[in-house]
């Protein structure tokens, strides 16, 4: 049986209820059309935090499953920075103080797409990317062979109007980024995103897709052909 690999933040785990897991999602309907899935995503990690676990999955399985698929949820580099201070190699994020915060944000997400890459060169699996919390950094879709931009955004398949979001939690950003003015437009960004999540897709808790958020999102990966 063939199998697919899901991991992610909390996003990733399906749809919640009073912090429950109500509905497995985007795993369920992979499983409801004839798929094996191993889903590692961890609620409220961000993107560094997911690699290590990635690896060693990998690592351990690759020769023993039938890995069709591997699809990496992008969660916030926001919640990376909480965890700066660990010494695992996959969280070393640089911080360039000579550049803006905008070029710095971008930078840790081509730091943590390089870390991808490299996952996926050592085990000779593509892995998909798809824009969960924060949206994908599109500048960056050609530089990497074993990275596959798949979905820029989740939350766009849901609202075609949404504005891209590279930074939701910004609680730690200021103790790297001094000029407090620069945080302004990241934070009017996450207001706007708060505010889609009161889309009925994002039902019943308001902070994650619903089970008919994940459906659209399986619908428009079968969409892509990649199945056939």
């Amino acid at each position: 049986m063939k199998t697919i690999v899901i991991t992610g933040c909390s996003w990733g785990a399906g749809e919640w209820t009073d912090l429950v897991i109500t509905h497995s999602g985007l795993a369920q309907y992979f499983i409801d059309n004839g798929f094996n899935v191993a889903n590692l995503s961890q609620p409220g990690n961000g993107p560094f935090s997911l690699l290590q676990s990635l690896n060693i999955f990998l690592e351990v399985n690759k020769k023993v499953l039938d890995i069709q698929f591997v699809f990496l949820l992008q969660s916030d580099i926001g919640r990376d920075f909480k965890k700066f201070s660990h010494e695992y190699s996959y969280r070393q994020i640089i911080w360039n103080e000579d550049l803006n915060l905008d070029h710095n944000i971008k930078g840790i997400y081509r730091q943590f797409y390089n870390h991808l890459n490299n996952i996926g060169q050592d085990w000779e699996v593509k892995i998909q990317l798809i824009g969960g919390l924060t949206d994908l950094v599109m500048d960056f879709k050609h530089e990497f062979k074993y990275v596959n931009f798949l979905v820029p955004s989740w939350v766009q398949l849901i609202d075609p109007t949404a504005s891209p979001v590279f930074l939701f939690n910004q609680t730690n950003i200021p103790n790297f980024c001094q000029d407090k003015q620069q945080l302004l437009s990241y934070g009017q960004s996450a207001i706007e995103r708060i505010n889609i999540f009161r889309d009925s897709h994002f039902f019943p808790d308001n902070g994650h897709p619903d089970r008919n958020g994940h459906k659209l999102l399986f619908q428009h990966l079968q969409s892509l052909g990649l199945f056939n």
